[in-house]
């Protein structure tokens, strides 16, 4: 399922489609979780269960999203991470994402102010992706 995709519900029926969302998250069905929670916020925008299980939802999404990307990325990450710190690569430069990194961390990826950049700059793209469909 798209995470773009909504379900038309009745307001009266807000409740039900609450407890089925919450079903979906429990059980890692991120993405119908997400579809249910939106659907709900667009008959009754104040909602804030709805708010609330809805950014857990695209959250949890959003992480089980990275990791797999990260693991089909690049298969050798882990391997990369081991090595000591003369011999490791930066994540983003091994991705691809920039050309040429100098660490101030031993590239211990992800713990640094430039990982946390990289992070926002990607979640930036997305969200300005996600716009642009819904526009359309």
């Amino acid at each position: 399922m798209n995470t773009l995709d909504s379900i038309s519900i009745n307001p009266k029926d807000v409740p039900e489609h609450l407890k089925i969302g919450q079903e979906n998250y429990e059980n890692g069905k991120y993405d119908e979780a997400v579809i249910e929670f939106s659907s709900i916020l667009n008959v009754a925008p104040g909602n804030m269960d709805a708010r609330i299980w809805l950014k857990k939802a695209q959250e949890s999404l959003d992480k089980e999203k990275g990791l797999l990307s990260e693991k089909v990325a690049n298969p050798k990450i882990k391997e990369l991470k081991e090595r000591p710190g003369s011999q490791r690569y930066c994540l983003y430069c091994v991705k691809g994402d920039v050309s040429n990194r100098v660490c101030s961390r031993l590239f211990q990826c992800k713990t640094c102010e430039f990982g946390q950049g990289m992070v926002d700059l990607q979640k930036a793209k997305l969200a300005a992706k996600k716009e642009a469909a819904v526009k359309e």
